[in-house]
């Protein structure tokens, strides 16, 4: 089997500033806060119509935001007409009103700065990691992984038992892995539910292309999960055939007792010799070997002068 390329590289363009502004603007968090700036505008002035043109001011330079915030928490009426009326220093209860909800409104478009300011570099990045993950290409598995994926289950028990199955894991492991880093999500997704078709319109290669790339896939999953579990029998059968073999060993340890050993060597010398005291007791009970050893020394003590 030839090692050629099963998915191609591809280049994805840089996004422009329009692009960029045009994703963030979609993004739930900038919706939720022009929402929250419309409706506290709506409280402090009765028609703020430069308010667009504020948005876009802040949309083509997000650190502006903080300046006007603050421009605005100062001077409202520099920006906009403050809803209700004052009078010879009466105020109505809508100009009340307004004015206690400009510093609310300021910190929202203080907020809003630091928002698509976020949310802009957010977009920036995942083009940056798409770029990344389509620069990649997807190489035909090795010679060893291609020999495997065409063996049948009986025939890659005979080759573990022969070969070093961590190798031969790594080596199909690294093959799925460069495929799981070049391919999105959705695309894996379309692979393991066998969409050869969606799935080559996304890649952009042909629909036999795509059923050869989840062809091999496939195999190779297979070949990797047999891998594991005989990894994983081979370690139960080791464990088991250890086990038994301790347990062989403390058996014999649990029979052997040195106090009954040496009294058996005393009981062959006590038939060369009837002096010695006899040891018969001395292991069924533990209190006479120690009566016997403290009348010795009673006899030692008592000869000495």
């Amino acid at each position: 089997m030839p090692n050629y390329v099963l998915v191609p590289s591809k280049e994805v363009p840089s996004l422009t500033d329009d692009e960029i502004i045009k994703r963030a603007l979609r993004d739930p968090l900038i919706e939720d806060i022009q929402k929250e700036i419309i409706s506290l505008s709506l409280i402090v002035s009765k028609n703020w119509t430069t308010l667009p043109s504020l948005i876009q001011r802040i949309n083509d330079n997000p650190n502006s935001a903080s300046e006007l915030a603050n421009i605005f928490r100062n001077s409202p009426e520099s920006f906009l007409k403050l809803a209700g009326f004052k009078i010879y220093g009466f105020k109505s209860l809508r100009r009340i009103k307004a004015e206690r909800h400009v510093l609310q409104l300021s910190l929202a478009i203080h907020k809003y700065g630091d928002t698509i300011k976020n949310v802009k570099d957010a977009v920036i990045y995942r083009n940056n990691l798409e770029q990344a993950r389509c620069a990649r290409k997807i190489l035909m598995p090795n010679d060893n992984v291609q020999y495997l994926i065409a063996l049948s289950h009986d025939e890659l028990c005979n080759v573990f038992k022969n070969q070093d199955t961590f190798q031969l894991g790594k080596e199909v492991g690294l093959f799925l892995n460069s495929v799981e880093m070049r391919l999105s999500e959705n695309e894996l997704q379309m692979l393991e539910e066998n969409q050869s078709q969606p799935l080559a319109e996304s890649i952009g290669i042909s629909d036999d292309q795509a059923l050869k790339l989840i062809d091999v896939v496939t195999k190779a999953k297979k070949v990797l999960e047999e891998i594991n579990l005989f990894q994983k029998i081979t370690y139960d059968l080791n464990e088991a055939q250890t086990q038994e073999l301790g347990s062989k060993q403390e058996g014999i340890y649990a029979n052997y007792n040195p106090n009954r050993f040496y009294t058996r060597v005393l009981k062959k010398r006590a038939t060369k010799n009837e002096d010695i005291y006899d040891t018969t007791d001395i292991y069924d009970n533990p209190d006479a070997q120690t009566q016997n050893l403290k009348s010795e020394e009673e006899d030692i003590y008592a000869n000495y002068n």
